[in-house]
């Protein structure tokens, strides 16, 4: 692909997609450089290249909906009433609470969702659409350790749930942090619960999913810290 620099100086690029994260490298061999330029994050979520990566599902149909019943079942439990996926992508959430609002930044994921028949809307974590006390529970599934002001973002989740409302949260173990460059704030169980606490939740449980046990989730990638938290009442 060819672009063109800030000088209207052509060069060729190619793109590269590693660890979830989408690079452009300067290829112009007439100067001897080759410079990895990160594209602007809120570019790369709201591209259709980053919908089309979240479309493309490695695995047969067969294991992506056990994966969905393992992961995704045991949260739908936790739930009742109106809750919010913020950052549903396209939807595995509505797969086990389909009367679930759904709430991305990509228009693309939003329209996928709104053609499967699902309640989607477009938005940020910071401005969310939706009056305040609207869900009774929110959702936030491998968002927060994307966030550059994720405790900005917590206010926001507090101010549309209800009193009493449930907010869940998944967030990767060290090993599946490391892996995707795009991931910006690491949590730990500790610094979960206390950033939490002191932003108007009470914690009522944190434990890693599907190994129970921090050090042995740690060998395998898709090893979790789950919380679920309740917004303290006034």
């Amino acid at each position: 692909m060819r672009g063109v620099n800030p000088q209207g100086a052509s060069f060729w690029i190619r793109i590269v997609r590693t660890g979830g994260e989408i690079l452009l490298w300067d290829s112009d061999q007439s100067s001897g450089r080759k410079t990895e330029m990160k594209l602007r994050r809120e570019w790369q979520c709201t591209s259709k290249a980053y919908f089309d990566y979240l479309r493309a599902e490695p695995l047969p149909d067969f294991f992506v909906r056990i994966g969905r019943l393992i992961f995704f079942r045991p949260i739908a439990r936790m739930f009742t009433g109106k809750v919010l996926d913020i950052g549903c992508g396209v939807g595995h959430f509505f797969s086990v609470y389909p009367q679930a609002y759904g709430m991305d930044i990509n228009s693309y994921c939003v329209q996928y969702c709104l053609e499967q028949g699902f309640a989607c809307v477009q938005g940020n974590i910071y401005q969310i659409p939706f009056i305040s006390e609207f869900f009774d529970g929110v959702l936030l599934s491998h968002v927060l350790e994307h966030l550059d002001e994720p405790e900005s973002a917590l206010l926001e989740v507090r101010r549309v749930l209800k009193p009493g409302g449930i907010l869940i949260i998944r967030v990767p173990t060290a090993s599946g942090f490391k892996i995707d460059k795009s991931h910006k704030i690491f949590f730990d169980g500790p610094k979960l619960i206390q950033v939490l606490n002191s932003h108007g939740f009470e914690v009522m449980d944190a434990r890693y999913y599907p190994i129970p046990w921090r050090r042995l989730g740690e060998l395998i990638l898709f090893n979790e810290l789950r919380v679920k938290a309740r917004k303290q009442l006034p």
